[in-house]
């Protein structure tokens, strides 16, 4: 045996050591090999056996917020609900993990004599599955939204473009009908039921060639602005100009367009278009 003060080696009969005088009490005695396990390492044994059993804890944690998470998003949870399981189960995930790999380490410094190698390696596996499964819901959800978002947007540009053709017919029409074209975009909005038997009458203030929304100028989520020519010595325009712009820039729309007698669409990304600006093609 080893004396637990000087190092040295003393016999199983001896009470105090020969070299120092110290106790040789067994309690105090100092076994002669730890298979390189420090002292250190052996007094922390309580504490990272704990490891082991934190991080088989977490782990389970952490695949049963990932259960739960399922479970939410079939029954449709709430958002709140389904975001705190997702930041509990990877917390839980990665604290389990640290843990796992402290718990390794100590019984690989003791020397195999620290039980939980098992328990460590379960808690590792189940928090790593957890871990994994998080990253993948959330970038599936991330993927989604913005699959989503584009989805919109292009819904909602391609709506105004379909306006914009829709906008240069009904004027076209109302040309041809009233010998120039309207003074406003409501003029060719629907037609006002003022006749005695209540059917429409179609006038110069109301043709009946666009739908309500899109005569008074706002569509799927996008503004039309209208702004006629000068008249002629007629009295009559002979010109007129469409901006068409998404109603909030960035969320509803990103592209801006315009268009005027010639039918002709033009686009600028950002920023308003104009008669300058590239036509569209698809």
């Amino acid at each position: 045996m080893l004396c637990p003060r000087c190092d040295k080696e003393a016999l199983e009969t001896d009470a105090l050591c020969r070299f120092c005088g110290s106790s040789l009490s067994p309690a105090l005695i100092r076994p002669p090999s730890t298979n390189g396990a420090s002292i250190e390492a052996l007094e922390e044994t309580p504490q990272r056996s704990r490891n082991a059993t934190a991080s088989v804890v977490l782990g389970l944690l952490s695949v049963t917020a990932l259960v739960g998470l399922f479970a939410a998003i079939a029954g449709d949870g709430c958002k709140s609900f389904l975001r705190g399981l997702v930041f509990t189960g990877f917390l839980a995930g990665l604290v389990g993990v640290i843990y796992g790999h402290r718990a390794k380490a100590s019984i690989r410094r003791s020397g195999g004599r620290l039980p939980g190698k098992g328990k460590a390696i379960a808690g590792l596996v189940l928090g790593y599955l957890g871990l994994a499964a998080m990253l993948f819901i959330v970038g599936i959800s991330v993927f989604m939204v913005l699959f989503v978002e584009n989805s919109r947007l292009a819904a909602n540009q391609s709506a105004a473009l379909g306006s914009l053709q829709r906008i240069n017919t009904a004027a076209t029409i109302y040309a041809g009908a009233y010998g120039g074209f309207p003074a406003t975009l409501a003029s060719l909005g629907p037609a006002k039921a003022d006749a005695p038997n209540g059917s429409a009458v179609l006038s110069k203030e109301a043709a009946g060639l666009l739908d309500e929304n899109l005569a008074s100028g706002l569509k799927s989520n996008y503004r039309f602005s209208y702004i006629p020519g000068p008249t002629d010595g007629t009295g009559k325009i002979r010109t007129y100009a469409v901006h068409a712009d998404p109603f909030e820039p960035g969320l509803s729309g990103i592209m801006d367009y315009y268009t005027d007698q010639t039918c002709i669409i033009r686009m600028e990304k950002g920023k308003e278009a104009n008669q300058g600006s590239a036509p569209f093609s698809n």
